[in-house]
């Protein structure tokens, strides 16, 4: 019997933890977390439909689908009671959520809007209103983004399902995602003619780049972009710029023989980081994986 996407993300990290013995206990986290996700996914989260010929336009303009005045407000109150499981999952996980869930849990019974207000700013790409929040709430405004992100992901990925077969893979080819307009997390070689394709940090959108491209300031000079290769190790790659001084991790699928989900290969190749940031390159700007 073909296993269900829970079995193969426990079947990954288990995996994973054999070979990355010094990441078990992130991993572990982790898997609480994407199954929380799988999870919640099967809800009923509202629909948030969009006219094809907006997101053309959009797109024509190099605009992300979710950007502008034109996206309909959707009613999220009705999963909010989904966002206490979240908490009460996570509360005894380490020193900082023992001391964060229970004052941000007081604060949202205090006033049951704020939390729908949190997810349509952060939806919007609104961050003074959360880091404004935060700091009325006394909170560790990473904390928060991280909660509000990891719940909020799942409804996202329903609405980049819903579009992203709407947009011509070649007719994007920029750096920010086209569904949500963050910054990817992770970039993939794909096939014979390894295809490139970035993954968003925020929505999991996967969407298609040129090779020699750098997503954060999109120089293409293939002097200046280029990948740090992994000796040994055929699977992984740093992609860099010598403009920006900026990477991104990436894997080389035709060499990857296991199930590939973004988010694992993230937290397994946190030695990459160190490697790209001893050569001087910087990481993304925000991680909406929290790390």
């Amino acid at each position: 019997m073909e296993k269900n996407k829970k079995e193969r993300i426990i079947s990954r990290i288990e995996e994973a933890k054999k070979e990355f013995p010094t990441h078990k206990e992130i991993l572990d986290f982790y898997k609480k977390v994407f199954l929380f996700q799988e999870e919640i996914k099967g809800n009923d989260f509202p629909s948030l439909e969009i006219k094809k010929d907006i997101i053309d336009d959009k797109i024509k303009k190099g605009l992300p689908i979710l950007s502008g005045k034109d996206t309909p407000n959707v009613d999220l109150s009705p999963v909010s009671p989904f966002f206490h499981r979240l908490l009460d999952l996570l509360k005894d996980e380490n020193q900082l959520f023992k001391e964060q869930v229970p004052i941000l849990k007081e604060k949202i019974n205090q006033n049951k809007e704020v939390l729908d207000h949190l997810f349509k700013a952060l939806i919007n790409g609104n961050n003074e209103i959360i880091d404004k929040r935060a700091k009325d709430f006394e909170i560790n405004k990473e904390i928060l983004y991280f909660l509000l992100t990891t719940f909020m992901k799942p409804y996202l990925e329903k609405i980049t399902e819903a579009t992203i077969e709407m947009i011509d893979e070649n007719s994007w080819l920029r750096g920010y995602c086209p569904v949500c307009g963050h910054d990817p997390m992770f970039s993939e070689l794909f096939g014979e003619e390894k295809r490139r394709y970035l993954f968003c940090s925020f929505c999991g959108a996967r969407y298609h780049v040129m090779r020699i491209f750098c997503p954060f300031c999109e120089n293409s000079e293939q002097k200046t972009v280029h990948y740090l290769m992994i000796e040994g190790d055929e699977r992984y790659y740093i992609d860099v710029c010598d403009k920006c001084k900026r990477y991104l991790k990436g894997v080389n699928r035709k060499h990857f023989q296991t199930d590939f989900f973004p988010q694992v290969e993230f937290i397994v190749t946190l030695h990459l980081n160190l490697l790209a940031e001893k050569e001087g390159y910087k990481p993304a700007s925000f991680s909406f994986l929290g790390i």
